[in-house]
């Protein structure tokens, strides 16, 4: 990929990303004046479950559909990268709807025993269905993106935030509803709308056909699984790990002193309202790890070209962390406080904001070994900065509330940049030496 691809890709898809941010955040506030930071802490309870079913049925896939699309492009087998895209999304819908059926016919035990909540029952049931039309959505946005077309993912994207704040109007307009189920039932209505506008772009705009020849599908099959496994797996614990966090997070708050009232209603503030202000910005590193992907992918055997993207991704995301840090600290957090009318946003947005670098490093780096196949050392770095998070939550939060939270998620995302970085240089070090 030339540099200029890359740049406009990137310039493409960050727009869209930062248009897609403001849109939800406009529903964000908005949900949040009509639930409370109570129903927002609800909404915020169930979606581990939602993450769990991504991590199962899409994840792996849309990686791999990226990867090989790119491969079998470079190689002017585009046959073939089509053949890889329909092969993944019947294997993601199939696992997607195996899940979201089980999911949905034990939500009320999942609700009680897991959640410790009968009221996420219903939210935990609607979640549910969004996940095969995610499928479909996630797929195609990567077969794309494994073509260098960063148009249909940037659309589609913003097309869902869209659907999304229109569905809010008519949910409360038709069922009178205001509480954390109108956002979920919202959050499904999107999907499928995201899902409608995939399967169409992709009929009208795509003319390669899948092949039908057996050893060609097995061949393609071997190595969506190869991919697939270790990332699906990988993130299935990782998520296991972080939904256990966030199950954590009201019972060691109710240790504090807290209600379990109070309790959600914090947890609402910090993940409803706090991290996706502090995430925004990450949106174009998002965009940078999304095109590095395909780049890295096709370059595996060019390590010049592989740290000379490195480079650059380590020098930007570090710039642009220190400017995002000062523009929270100075004007963020108090926009923030105003635009939810919630004091507290503030303070949380002050220590959040120093998250901004270490983010940013992560998901470049991370986004680089994984096209460099070293999934696992990724799933290493996450699982041990998981584990520096989960001792804050058990140990200091009962001792300083909510703040120790905070401070965790700062030293395990310090924690997880360093391991990426590291585990990169490693890698680029044993392919230097085998070329000496």
């Amino acid at each position: 990929m030339s540099v200029k691809k890359f740049v406009k890709g990137t310039i493409i898809l960050t727009g869209a990303g930062i248009l897609s941010r403001i849109l939800g955040f406009f529903f964000k506030i908005y949900l949040s004046r009509l639930i409370g930071a109570e129903g927002m802490g609800l909404y915020q309870l169930i979606m581990p479950v939602n993450a769990i079913g991504y991590a199962i049925g899409i994840s792996g896939f849309e990686i791999a559909v990226s990867r090989l699309t790119a491969l079998y492009i470079s190689q002017n087998k585009k046959k073939n990268a089509f053949t890889a895209t329909m092969l993944a999304l019947i294997y993601s819908l199939g696992l997607c709807i195996i899940f979201s059926v089980l999911i949905y016919l034990f939500a009320k035990p999942i609700a009680i025993g897991l959640l410790e909540n009968i009221n996420c029952t219903s939210l935990i049931k609607a979640v549910t269905i969004s996940l095969p039309f995610c499928a479909i959505h996630c797929m195609v946005s990567s077969y794309f993106l494994g073509r260098e077309n960063t148009v249909f993912p940037a659309v589609s994207q913003l097309l869902e935030q869209l659907v999304r704040i229109a569905a809010i109007y008519f949910v409360i307009e038709i069922t009178g509803k205001s509480d954390a189920l109108a956002g979920v039932i919202c959050l499904v209505i999107a999907e499928i709308g995201a899902a409608i506008f995939s399967i169409s772009y992709l009929i009208f705009t795509v003319k390669d056909k899948p092949t039908f020849n057996f050893k060609i599908l097995k061949k393609i099959s071997g190595k969506i699984f190869s991919t697939y496994l270790p990332i699906s797996a990988n993130r299935v614990i990782l998520l296991g790990v972080q939904s256990a966090e966030i199950m954590i997070i009201p019972k060691m708050l109710v240790k504090s002193g807290l209600t379990i009232s109070q309790a959600l209603a914090t947890i609402g503030v910090i993940s409803g309202m706090c991290l996706p202000l502090i995430l925004f910005p990450a949106t174009l590193s998002n965009s940078i790890g999304l095109m590095l992907l395909p780049n890295v992918s096709k370059n595996k055997n060019n390590p010049d070209q592989i740290i000379k993207a490195s480079n650059s991704s380590l020098i930007f995301s570090s710039l642009f962390g220190l400017i995002c840090i000062l523009i929270f600290i100075t004007v963020g957090g108090r926009i923030g406080a105003i635009a939810f009318k919630e004091p507290q946003v503030e303070i949380y947005i002050n220590i959040l904001a120093w998250l901004c670098p270490f983010i940013f490093l992560s998901t470049t780096f991370k986004s680089i070994l994984n096209a460099l196949g070293k999934s696992s050392r990724v799933f290493a770095n996450n699982m041990l900065s998981e584990i520096i998070c989960i001792i804050f939550i058990v140990v200091f939060i009962p001792l300083w509330g909510i703040k120790a939270y905070l401070y965790g998620l700062l030293i395990s995302q310090a924690t997880n940049a360093i391991l990426q970085i590291a585990g990169y240089c490693s890698h680029m070090k044993k392919i230097q030496s085998k070329d000496c």
